[in-house]
Protein backbone atom coordinates (compact mmCIF):
# COMPACT_ATOMS: atom_id res chain seq x y z
CA UNK A 1 0.00 0.00 0.00
CA UNK A 2 3.09 1.85 0.87
CA UNK A 3 4.45 1.87 -2.98
CA UNK A 4 0.64 2.75 -4.04
CA UNK A 5 0.37 6.18 -1.95
CA UNK A 6 4.56 6.97 -3.55
CA UNK A 7 2.67 6.21 -6.70
CA UNK A 8 -0.43 8.30 -6.27
CA UNK A 9 1.68 11.33 -4.95
CA UNK A 10 3.99 11.16 -7.64
CA UNK A 11 1.00 11.06 -10.26
CA UNK A 12 -0.28 14.45 -8.32
CA UNK A 13 2.76 16.08 -8.79
CA UNK A 14 3.06 15.72 -12.22
CA UNK A 15 -0.49 16.50 -12.94
CA UNK A 16 0.81 19.98 -10.84
CA UNK A 17 3.99 20.30 -12.72
CA UNK A 18 2.26 20.05 -16.44
CA UNK A 19 -1.17 22.56 -15.26
CA UNK A 20 -3.41 19.11 -15.87
CA UNK A 21 -5.87 20.43 -13.37
CA UNK A 22 -8.71 18.05 -15.18
CA UNK A 23 -6.85 14.72 -14.65
CA UNK A 24 -5.60 16.20 -11.10
CA UNK A 25 -9.40 16.43 -10.33
CA UNK A 26 -10.20 13.24 -11.63
CA UNK A 27 -7.64 11.34 -9.19
CA UNK A 28 -8.72 12.92 -6.43
CA UNK A 29 -12.42 11.68 -7.34
CA UNK A 30 -11.12 8.41 -7.15
CA UNK A 31 -9.08 8.99 -3.70
CA UNK A 32 -12.26 10.05 -2.41
CA UNK A 33 -14.40 7.09 -3.58
CA UNK A 34 -11.47 4.39 -2.37
CA UNK A 35 -11.82 6.45 1.24
CA UNK A 36 -8.16 7.53 1.38
CA UNK A 37 -8.36 11.08 0.98
CA UNK A 38 -7.88 11.85 3.90
CA UNK A 39 -4.03 10.55 4.41
CA UNK A 40 -2.53 13.27 5.31
CA UNK A 41 0.74 12.20 2.93
CA UNK A 42 -1.55 12.20 -0.18
CA UNK A 43 -3.34 15.70 0.89
CA UNK A 44 -0.50 17.28 1.34
CA UNK A 45 0.28 15.89 -2.61
CA UNK A 46 -3.32 16.94 -3.55
CA UNK A 47 -2.59 20.50 -1.89
CA UNK A 48 0.79 20.98 -3.22
CA UNK A 49 -1.07 20.26 -7.03
CA UNK A 50 -3.75 22.32 -6.56
CA UNK A 51 -1.24 25.34 -5.71
CA UNK A 52 0.74 24.05 -8.67
CA UNK A 53 -2.18 25.10 -10.67
CA UNK A 54 -3.07 28.15 -9.16
CA UNK A 55 -6.38 26.65 -8.06
CA UNK A 56 -6.16 28.22 -4.51
CA UNK A 57 -9.91 27.55 -3.62
CA UNK A 58 -9.58 23.95 -3.77
CA UNK A 59 -6.44 23.95 -2.38
CA UNK A 60 -7.84 25.91 0.79
CA UNK A 61 -10.53 23.44 0.95
CA UNK A 62 -8.57 20.44 0.82
CA UNK A 63 -6.24 21.75 3.63
CA UNK A 64 -10.13 23.08 5.82
CA UNK A 65 -11.27 19.48 5.08
CA UNK A 66 -7.95 17.57 6.70
CA UNK A 67 -8.52 15.81 9.94
CA UNK A 68 -4.59 15.89 10.54
CA UNK A 69 -1.99 18.25 9.15
CA UNK A 70 1.64 18.23 9.25
CA UNK A 71 4.28 20.41 9.39
CA UNK A 72 4.41 19.70 5.29
CA UNK A 73 0.65 20.64 5.48
CA UNK A 74 1.46 24.24 6.76
CA UNK A 75 4.79 25.08 4.94
CA UNK A 76 2.79 23.95 1.35
CA UNK A 77 0.03 26.58 2.03
CA UNK A 78 2.58 29.38 3.49
CA UNK A 79 4.88 29.27 0.51
CA UNK A 80 2.32 28.57 -1.88
CA UNK A 81 0.59 31.86 -0.77
CA UNK A 82 3.90 34.17 -0.53
CA UNK A 83 5.08 32.35 -4.30
CA UNK A 84 1.43 33.58 -5.61
CA UNK A 85 1.70 37.31 -4.58
CA UNK A 86 -0.61 36.82 -1.40
CA UNK A 87 1.41 36.90 1.37
CA UNK A 88 -0.41 38.85 3.86
CA UNK A 89 -2.43 35.65 3.59
CA UNK A 90 1.12 33.19 4.54
CA UNK A 91 1.55 35.38 7.26
CA UNK A 92 -2.08 35.05 8.44
CA UNK A 93 -1.84 30.96 8.18
CA UNK A 94 1.22 31.16 10.12
CA UNK A 95 -0.04 33.31 12.73
CA UNK A 96 -2.98 30.49 12.83
CA UNK A 97 -0.64 27.26 13.31
CA UNK A 98 1.15 29.52 16.25
CA UNK A 99 -1.85 29.72 17.92
CA UNK A 100 -3.24 26.14 16.98
CA UNK A 101 0.26 25.09 18.61
CA UNK A 102 -0.14 21.95 16.53
CA UNK A 103 3.25 21.92 14.95
CA UNK A 104 6.84 23.92 15.74
CA UNK A 105 7.72 25.53 12.83
CA UNK A 106 11.09 24.27 10.58
CA UNK A 107 13.35 26.04 8.52
CA UNK A 108 11.20 25.65 6.10
CA UNK A 109 8.18 27.02 7.11
CA UNK A 110 10.50 30.34 8.96
CA UNK A 111 12.02 30.74 5.17
CA UNK A 112 8.74 31.12 3.48
CA UNK A 113 6.94 33.15 6.27
CA UNK A 114 10.37 35.47 6.11
CA UNK A 115 10.06 36.02 2.81
CA UNK A 116 6.49 37.02 3.08
CA UNK A 117 7.58 39.42 5.79
CA UNK A 118 10.06 40.94 3.30
CA UNK A 119 6.69 41.18 0.55
CA UNK A 120 4.80 43.09 2.84
CA UNK A 121 7.23 44.90 5.29
CA UNK A 122 6.21 42.88 8.54
CA UNK A 123 9.44 43.95 10.40
CA UNK A 124 8.05 43.27 13.55
CA UNK A 125 7.36 39.39 12.57
CA UNK A 126 10.80 38.68 11.07
CA UNK A 127 12.32 40.12 13.89
CA UNK A 128 10.70 37.70 16.06
CA UNK A 129 11.46 35.22 13.84
CA UNK A 130 14.74 35.97 13.47
CA UNK A 131 15.46 35.99 17.19
CA UNK A 132 13.33 32.20 17.54
CA UNK A 133 16.64 31.22 14.63
CA UNK A 134 19.03 32.18 17.45
CA UNK A 135 17.22 30.51 19.99
CA UNK A 136 16.91 27.05 18.21
CA UNK A 137 20.51 27.31 17.01
CA UNK A 138 19.26 27.27 13.29
CA UNK A 139 21.39 29.84 12.77
CA UNK A 140 24.20 27.24 11.28
CA UNK A 141 21.71 26.37 7.95
CA UNK A 142 22.82 29.40 5.42
CA UNK A 143 19.53 28.98 2.85
CA UNK A 144 17.19 29.89 6.39
CA UNK A 145 19.83 32.77 7.36
CA UNK A 146 19.93 34.48 3.87
CA UNK A 147 16.40 34.13 4.01
CA UNK A 148 16.16 36.64 7.05
CA UNK A 149 19.28 38.90 5.54
CA UNK A 150 16.74 39.03 1.96
CA UNK A 151 13.71 40.09 4.44
CA UNK A 152 16.01 42.94 6.11
CA UNK A 153 17.34 43.79 3.03
CA UNK A 154 13.74 44.01 1.45
CA UNK A 155 13.10 46.18 4.82
CA UNK A 156 15.52 48.74 3.99
CA UNK A 157 16.97 47.73 7.38
CA UNK A 158 20.90 47.76 6.16
CA UNK A 159 22.37 47.63 9.61
CA UNK A 160 20.10 44.52 10.59
CA UNK A 161 20.98 43.02 7.40
CA UNK A 162 24.51 43.25 8.14
CA UNK A 163 24.48 42.09 11.28
CA UNK A 164 22.57 38.96 10.07
CA UNK A 165 25.18 38.43 7.54
CA UNK A 166 28.24 38.57 10.34
CA UNK A 167 25.79 36.13 11.70
CA UNK A 168 26.51 33.28 8.80
CA UNK A 169 29.32 31.35 9.45
CA UNK A 170 30.06 30.14 5.87
CA UNK A 171 27.86 33.28 3.56
CA UNK A 172 27.52 31.95 -0.18
CA UNK A 173 27.15 34.13 -3.18
CA UNK A 174 23.60 34.22 -2.12
CA UNK A 175 24.25 35.80 1.03
CA UNK A 176 26.83 38.61 -0.45
CA UNK A 177 24.75 39.12 -3.61
CA UNK A 178 21.43 39.63 -0.86
CA UNK A 179 23.68 42.16 0.84
CA UNK A 180 25.04 43.92 -2.27
CA UNK A 181 21.51 44.25 -3.67
CA UNK A 182 20.36 45.67 -0.65
CA UNK A 183 23.21 48.66 -0.83
CA UNK A 184 22.48 49.06 -4.30
CA UNK A 185 18.70 49.71 -3.90
CA UNK A 186 20.00 52.30 -1.38
CA UNK A 187 21.86 54.15 -3.90
CA UNK A 188 25.01 53.56 -1.73
CA UNK A 189 27.42 52.90 -4.39
CA UNK A 190 30.95 53.32 -2.22
CA UNK A 191 29.81 50.97 0.15
CA UNK A 192 28.55 48.46 -2.74
CA UNK A 193 31.47 48.62 -4.18
CA UNK A 194 33.37 47.92 -1.12
CA UNK A 195 31.90 45.08 -0.14
CA UNK A 196 31.83 43.78 -4.45
CA UNK A 197 35.89 44.00 -3.93
CA UNK A 198 35.40 41.29 -0.94
CA UNK A 199 33.24 38.77 -2.52
CA UNK A 200 35.78 35.73 -2.87
CA UNK A 201 34.12 35.28 -6.29
CA UNK A 202 31.78 37.35 -7.64
CA UNK A 203 29.00 35.94 -10.61
CA UNK A 204 27.03 37.19 -13.03
CA UNK A 205 24.44 37.96 -10.41
CA UNK A 206 27.12 40.10 -8.73
CA UNK A 207 28.17 41.86 -11.58
CA UNK A 208 24.66 42.86 -12.80
CA UNK A 209 23.68 44.18 -9.39
CA UNK A 210 26.11 46.72 -9.01
CA UNK A 211 25.48 47.49 -12.48
CA UNK A 212 21.96 48.17 -12.14
CA UNK A 213 22.93 50.23 -8.77
CA UNK A 214 25.17 52.28 -10.58
CA UNK A 215 22.42 53.06 -13.25
CA UNK A 216 19.02 52.94 -11.42
CA UNK A 217 20.05 54.73 -8.54
CA UNK A 218 23.22 56.87 -8.60
CA UNK A 219 23.10 57.76 -12.18
CA UNK A 220 27.01 56.66 -12.67
CA UNK A 221 26.44 55.80 -16.34
CA UNK A 222 30.32 55.90 -17.33
CA UNK A 223 31.20 53.84 -14.80
CA UNK A 224 28.42 51.21 -15.40
CA UNK A 225 29.95 50.79 -18.87
CA UNK A 226 33.21 50.24 -17.98
CA UNK A 227 31.91 47.52 -15.09
CA UNK A 228 30.04 46.33 -18.51
CA UNK A 229 32.69 46.08 -20.62
CA UNK A 230 35.00 44.38 -17.91
CA UNK A 231 31.69 41.40 -17.11
CA UNK A 232 31.78 40.95 -20.82
CA UNK A 233 35.97 40.53 -21.02
CA UNK A 234 35.31 38.06 -18.39
CA UNK A 235 32.78 35.77 -20.01
CA UNK A 236 30.17 36.61 -17.19
CA UNK A 237 26.53 36.23 -18.72
CA UNK A 238 24.65 39.27 -19.03
CA UNK A 239 21.10 39.06 -18.54
CA UNK A 240 18.28 40.87 -19.79
CA UNK A 241 17.79 43.32 -16.96
CA UNK A 242 21.29 44.55 -16.50
CA UNK A 243 21.06 45.07 -20.43
CA UNK A 244 18.16 46.84 -19.97
CA UNK A 245 20.00 48.72 -17.11
CA UNK A 246 23.00 49.52 -19.58
CA UNK A 247 20.37 50.52 -22.20
CA UNK A 248 18.68 52.99 -19.74
CA UNK A 249 22.46 54.15 -19.28
CA UNK A 250 22.69 54.68 -23.38
CA UNK A 251 19.02 56.49 -23.36
CA UNK A 252 20.83 59.19 -20.45
CA UNK A 253 23.94 59.73 -22.24
CA UNK A 254 22.67 59.87 -26.08
CA UNK A 255 24.92 57.44 -27.18
CA UNK A 256 23.99 55.63 -29.96
CA UNK A 257 26.85 53.80 -30.75
CA UNK A 258 26.95 52.14 -27.21
CA UNK A 259 23.47 51.31 -27.72
CA UNK A 260 23.82 49.74 -31.01
CA UNK A 261 26.56 47.35 -29.95
CA UNK A 262 24.74 46.74 -26.70
CA UNK A 263 21.82 46.18 -29.65
CA UNK A 264 23.93 43.48 -31.15
CA UNK A 265 24.68 41.76 -28.40
CA UNK A 266 20.92 41.03 -27.59
CA UNK A 267 20.60 40.24 -31.11
CA UNK A 268 23.35 37.62 -30.35
CA UNK A 269 22.07 36.38 -26.97
CA UNK A 270 18.42 35.86 -27.92
CA UNK A 271 16.94 38.70 -25.92
CA UNK A 272 15.88 41.30 -28.61
CA UNK A 273 12.18 39.65 -28.47
CA UNK A 274 12.58 39.69 -24.72
CA UNK A 275 9.60 42.44 -23.69
CA UNK A 276 11.89 44.18 -20.94
CA UNK A 277 15.17 44.60 -23.71
CA UNK A 278 13.24 45.74 -26.52
CA UNK A 279 11.34 48.25 -24.59
CA UNK A 280 15.03 49.26 -23.36
CA UNK A 281 16.27 49.33 -27.12
CA UNK A 282 13.13 51.27 -28.12
CA UNK A 283 13.29 54.05 -25.13
CA UNK A 284 17.68 54.12 -26.83
CA UNK A 285 16.52 54.83 -29.89
CA UNK A 286 13.83 57.51 -29.41
CA UNK A 287 16.37 59.10 -26.83
CA UNK A 288 19.21 58.85 -29.67
CA UNK A 289 16.98 60.48 -31.97
CA UNK A 290 16.43 57.59 -33.91
CA UNK A 291 12.83 56.75 -33.73
CA UNK A 292 12.81 55.03 -37.24
CA UNK A 293 14.51 51.84 -35.52
CA UNK A 294 12.65 52.66 -32.70
CA UNK A 295 9.59 52.25 -34.35
CA UNK A 296 10.68 48.71 -36.21
CA UNK A 297 11.26 47.12 -32.94
CA UNK A 298 8.46 48.38 -31.62
CA UNK A 299 6.08 47.09 -34.63
CA UNK A 300 7.96 43.79 -34.82
CA UNK A 301 7.32 42.48 -30.82
CA UNK A 302 4.76 40.15 -30.22
CA UNK A 303 4.15 40.56 -26.12
CA UNK A 304 3.30 44.59 -25.52
CA UNK A 305 2.63 45.94 -22.34
CA UNK A 306 1.59 49.67 -21.01
CA UNK A 307 5.29 49.98 -20.98
CA UNK A 308 6.44 49.62 -24.16
CA UNK A 309 2.95 51.10 -25.40
CA UNK A 310 4.02 53.98 -23.25
CA UNK A 311 7.64 54.42 -24.90
CA UNK A 312 6.61 54.43 -28.47
CA UNK A 313 3.74 56.98 -28.16
CA UNK A 314 6.23 59.41 -25.99
CA UNK A 315 9.22 58.48 -28.72
CA UNK A 316 6.91 59.52 -31.48
CA UNK A 317 5.42 62.88 -29.83
CA UNK A 318 9.30 63.89 -28.81
CA UNK A 319 10.26 63.16 -32.59
CA UNK A 320 7.44 65.41 -34.16
CA UNK A 321 5.04 62.60 -35.00
CA UNK A 322 2.10 63.45 -33.27
CA UNK A 323 -0.38 61.47 -35.63
CA UNK A 324 1.80 58.33 -34.89
CA UNK A 325 1.65 58.52 -31.49
CA UNK A 326 -2.56 59.53 -31.56
CA UNK A 327 -2.74 55.98 -33.93
CA UNK A 328 -0.44 54.47 -31.72
CA UNK A 329 -2.71 55.49 -28.24
CA UNK A 330 -5.94 53.98 -30.20
CA UNK A 331 -4.09 50.85 -31.08
CA UNK A 332 -3.45 50.31 -27.45
CA UNK A 333 -6.79 51.12 -26.60
CA UNK A 334 -7.84 48.63 -29.46
CA UNK A 335 -5.57 45.51 -27.90
CA UNK A 336 -7.13 45.59 -24.39
CA UNK A 337 -3.81 47.45 -23.11
CA UNK A 338 -5.23 50.01 -20.40
CA UNK A 339 -2.94 53.21 -20.53
CA UNK A 340 -1.59 55.06 -17.78
CA UNK A 341 -1.14 58.51 -16.43
CA UNK A 342 2.62 58.55 -18.28
CA UNK A 343 0.66 56.96 -21.37
CA UNK A 344 -2.15 59.86 -21.41
CA UNK A 345 0.80 62.64 -21.15
CA UNK A 346 2.83 61.43 -24.14
CA UNK A 347 -0.15 61.86 -26.38
CA UNK A 348 -1.53 65.00 -25.09
CA UNK A 349 2.15 66.25 -24.76
CA UNK A 350 2.32 65.34 -28.84
CA UNK A 351 -0.70 66.97 -29.53
CA UNK A 352 1.00 70.29 -27.91
CA UNK A 353 3.94 69.96 -29.87
CA UNK A 354 1.79 69.66 -32.97
CA UNK A 355 -0.77 72.24 -31.90
CA UNK A 356 -3.58 69.21 -32.10
CA UNK A 357 -5.76 70.83 -29.92
CA UNK A 358 -9.12 69.38 -30.20
CA UNK A 359 -7.38 66.01 -30.13
CA UNK A 360 -5.38 66.99 -27.11
CA UNK A 361 -8.77 68.53 -25.41
CA UNK A 362 -10.95 65.07 -26.45
CA UNK A 363 -8.41 62.97 -24.59
CA UNK A 364 -7.84 64.85 -21.92
CA UNK A 365 -11.74 64.74 -21.29
CA UNK A 366 -11.57 60.43 -21.87
CA UNK A 367 -8.95 60.17 -19.22
CA UNK A 368 -11.37 60.78 -16.27
CA UNK A 369 -14.65 59.65 -18.24
CA UNK A 370 -13.79 56.22 -19.47
CA UNK A 371 -10.69 55.18 -17.73
CA UNK A 372 -10.87 57.21 -13.98
CA UNK A 373 -7.94 58.67 -14.04
CA UNK A 374 -7.50 61.81 -12.33
CA UNK A 375 -5.27 64.74 -14.62
CA UNK A 376 -2.30 65.90 -13.02
CA UNK A 377 -0.99 69.18 -13.56
CA UNK A 378 0.89 68.27 -16.42
CA UNK A 379 -1.90 66.88 -18.44
CA UNK A 380 -4.01 70.20 -17.90
CA UNK A 381 -0.21 72.44 -19.06
CA UNK A 382 -0.33 70.82 -22.36
CA UNK A 383 -4.07 71.64 -22.74
CA UNK A 384 -3.68 74.99 -21.56
CA UNK A 385 -1.06 75.81 -23.65
CA UNK A 386 -2.52 74.72 -26.61
CA UNK A 387 -5.61 77.04 -25.98
CA UNK A 388 -3.12 79.95 -25.22
CA UNK A 389 -0.78 79.13 -28.32
CA UNK A 390 -4.84 79.54 -30.12
CA UNK A 391 -5.58 83.13 -28.52
CA UNK A 392 -8.73 81.28 -26.39
CA UNK A 393 -7.80 82.69 -23.52
CA UNK A 394 -11.57 82.52 -21.67
CA UNK A 395 -11.56 78.58 -22.30
CA UNK A 396 -7.93 78.15 -20.79
CA UNK A 397 -8.94 80.16 -17.78
CA UNK A 398 -12.05 78.16 -17.60
CA UNK A 399 -9.87 74.88 -17.34
CA UNK A 400 -7.82 76.23 -14.58
CA UNK A 401 -10.46 77.21 -12.59
CA UNK A 402 -11.83 73.37 -12.66
CA UNK A 403 -9.04 71.87 -12.10
CA UNK A 404 -8.81 70.21 -8.17
CA UNK A 405 -5.59 71.80 -7.50
CA UNK A 406 -3.94 75.22 -7.49
CA UNK A 407 -1.78 76.08 -10.70
CA UNK A 408 1.51 76.25 -10.86
CA UNK A 409 3.87 78.53 -12.09
CA UNK A 410 4.48 76.52 -15.46
CA UNK A 411 0.51 76.73 -16.46
CA UNK A 412 0.59 80.79 -15.73
CA UNK A 413 4.14 81.34 -17.14
CA UNK A 414 2.93 79.37 -20.15
CA UNK A 415 -0.63 81.21 -20.61
CA UNK A 416 1.56 84.92 -19.72
CA UNK A 417 3.55 83.94 -22.63
CA UNK A 418 0.67 83.35 -25.10
CA UNK A 419 -0.73 86.56 -24.17
CA UNK A 420 1.92 88.56 -25.07
CA UNK A 421 2.12 86.87 -28.35
CA UNK A 422 -1.74 87.99 -28.67
CA UNK A 423 -1.03 91.73 -27.34
CA UNK A 424 -3.73 91.04 -24.56
CA UNK A 425 -2.11 93.50 -21.63
CA UNK A 426 -4.95 92.74 -19.99
CA UNK A 427 -4.57 89.61 -19.16
CA UNK A 428 -0.70 89.94 -19.31
CA UNK A 429 -1.51 92.24 -16.36
CA UNK A 430 -3.52 89.90 -14.26
CA UNK A 431 -1.11 86.91 -14.62
CA UNK A 432 1.78 89.29 -13.73
CA UNK A 433 0.12 89.78 -10.52
CA UNK A 434 -0.84 86.48 -9.79
CA UNK A 435 2.54 84.94 -10.50
CA UNK A 436 4.32 87.75 -8.47
CA UNK A 437 1.71 87.09 -5.52
CA UNK A 438 2.69 83.52 -5.55
CA UNK A 439 6.37 83.02 -6.41
CA UNK A 440 7.70 86.27 -5.90
CA UNK A 441 11.22 84.52 -4.43
CA UNK A 442 11.65 82.98 -8.14
CA UNK A 443 13.88 84.95 -10.45
CA UNK A 444 12.82 82.80 -13.52
CA UNK A 445 8.82 84.47 -13.05
CA UNK A 446 10.73 87.75 -12.89
CA UNK A 447 12.41 86.88 -16.43
CA UNK A 448 9.62 85.75 -17.77
CA UNK A 449 7.35 88.76 -17.14
CA UNK A 450 10.22 90.98 -18.09
CA UNK A 451 10.32 89.00 -21.37
CA UNK A 452 6.32 89.63 -22.09
CA UNK A 453 6.64 93.36 -20.62
CA UNK A 454 9.54 94.19 -23.29
CA UNK A 455 7.58 92.15 -26.10
CA UNK A 456 4.63 94.71 -25.29
CA UNK A 457 6.48 97.41 -24.94
CA UNK A 458 4.92 98.27 -21.13
CA UNK A 459 8.15 100.27 -20.06
CA UNK A 460 6.96 101.31 -17.08
CA UNK A 461 5.51 97.87 -15.82
CA UNK A 462 8.69 96.74 -16.68
CA UNK A 463 10.81 99.24 -14.47
CA UNK A 464 8.05 98.84 -11.36
CA UNK A 465 9.28 94.95 -11.69
CA UNK A 466 12.83 95.99 -12.19
CA UNK A 467 12.69 97.53 -9.02
CA UNK A 468 10.76 95.03 -7.11
CA UNK A 469 13.50 92.71 -7.89
CA UNK A 470 15.87 94.71 -6.63
CA UNK A 471 14.26 94.70 -3.31
CA UNK A 472 14.12 90.99 -3.51
CA UNK A 473 17.72 90.66 -4.09
CA UNK A 474 17.13 88.81 -7.68
CA UNK A 475 20.64 88.69 -9.30
CA UNK A 476 20.95 91.21 -11.68
CA UNK A 477 22.53 88.33 -14.27
CA UNK A 478 18.61 87.02 -14.38
CA UNK A 479 17.33 90.80 -15.48
CA UNK A 480 20.35 92.11 -17.27
CA UNK A 481 19.01 92.10 -20.94
CA UNK A 482 16.64 94.79 -19.73
CA UNK A 483 18.11 97.46 -19.46
CA UNK A 484 16.84 100.10 -21.78
CA UNK A 485 18.86 103.02 -23.66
Amino acid sequence: MAMDLKLIAARLRHCGKLQAFKRGEYIQAQLIKQGISNNVFLANNLISMHLECKSFVDAHKVFDEMTERNIVTWTTMVSGYTSDGKPNKAIELYRSMLDSESEAPNEFLFSAVLKACGLVGDLQLGRLIHERIGEENMKGDVVLMNAVLDMYVKNRRLREANKAFSEISQPNLTSWNTLLSGYCKEGLVDEAVRLFHRIPQPNAVSWNCLISGFVDKAGFYSLAFDLFRELIKLGLDADQFVISSILKACSSLASLGWGKQVHGLCVKKGYESEPVTATGLIDMYVKCGEIDNGVVLFDGMLERDVVSWTGIIVGCGQNGRAKEAIRYFREMIDSGVEPNEVTFYGVVSACRHSGMLEEARFILESMRSEYGLEPCVEHYYCVVDLLGQAGRFQEAEEIIKGMPFEPDKTIWMSLLTACGTHKNAELVTVIAEKLLNSFSEDPSVYTCISNVYAAMGMWDRLGELREAAKKLGTKESGLSWIDIA
